[in-house]
């Protein structure tokens, strides 16, 4: 973006694209963008369940299913703003790639599951449900880096378990 702006300026928006996006994905629904979220969805617990996870591939399929949703969203705007979105904030705003393997797997494993419920919500034709999904993965996104960002990066791997 040619504008000068912060970090939490994009994100902030970045969230309420996303959320629209969601939202819009389940009213539409296209077969060949659901399963292209599916396969994102997939493809990310496959890097999970490998011993040594690769964090820009997981990086990777992140930005393929957000970019999937706004492909289900059939709003031509919307998508090339969350693609100029993606691009300004680049690999480095996901701040637990910096962690060790651990911690990056439990963030990590955490965003999937977050994932699933959107999916699930977009699936289902669900706008409200799918949009609180978004909104709620943004927040804990917020709450992931927080956390991050107050811990010592040499001692990183203190990044507590989800509760079950």
């Amino acid at each position: 973006l040619a504008v000068d702006c912060t970090f939490d300026d994009l994100f902030e928006v970045r969230k309420q694209l996303d959320c629209m996006a969601a939202a819009q994905a389940a009213m539409t629904r296209p077969q060949e963008q659901l399963d292209n979220m599916a396969d994102a969805i997939d493809a990310t617990q496959r890097e999970l369940d490998r011993p040594s996870i690769d964090l820009l591939n997981i990086r990777r399929i992140d930005i393929e299913f957000h970019q999937a949703i706004a492909n289900c969203s059939s709003n031509v705007l919307l998508r090339s703003l969350i693609d100029a979105h993606a691009a300004a904030l680049g690999p480095d705003w996901i701040t637990w790639m910096k962690l060790d393997q651990d911690s990056s797997r439990t963030i990590a494993s955490r965003s999937n599951r977050e994932h699933n419920l959107i999916f699930a919500a977009i699936q289902a034709g669900n706008p409200a449900a799918a949009e609180s999904g978004m909104r709620s993965h943004f927040m804990s996104s917020i709450e992931r880096a927080a956390t991050i960002s107050s811990l010592d990066p040499t001692k990183a791997a203190a990044v507590p378990p989800e509760p079950q």
